[in-house]
């Protein structure tokens, strides 16, 4: 179950949750099993998050720092993920349902991402 100040802080949007995140650069944001979908978290630091389980269905993460960052269960169906550091990790890629994901993005990391 999501933290609920960190998702209270992702809710005052992206300039408050960068702020934290600079603040906290350490820490594992929590985010497991919270409803993000629509959501346009476009700029936001969210790396080494906890989004297992999550639903994320329809939102954009356009220039998302997204290494570490653990998708596991999520649901991050019709997801626009364009970004420029994009670290996928194999747990991803093996467990999260992605129906009708789109990749926009010239550079793509998917180190280790097939088994």
């Amino acid at each position: 179950m999501a933290n609920e100040s960190h998702l209270s802080l992702l809710e005052k949007g992206v300039k408050a949750w960068n702020e934290w995140r600079l603040e906290h650069e350490s820490d594992q944001a929590d985010l497991s099993e919270a409803s993000l979908t629509g959501a346009d978290l476009g700029n936001a630091d969210l790396s080494k998050a906890d989004l297992s389980g999550a639903e994320i269905f329809e939102a954009t993460l356009f220039s998302v720092a997204l290494d570490g960052v653990n998708f596991e269960r999520a649901n991050v169906g019709k997801t626009i993920l364009a970004t420029s550091i994009f670290h996928l990790v194999a747990n991803w890629i093996r467990s999260a349902i992605t129906p009708h994901l789109r990749l926009e993005s010239t550079r793509h990391s998917f180190e280790g991402a097939y088994p």
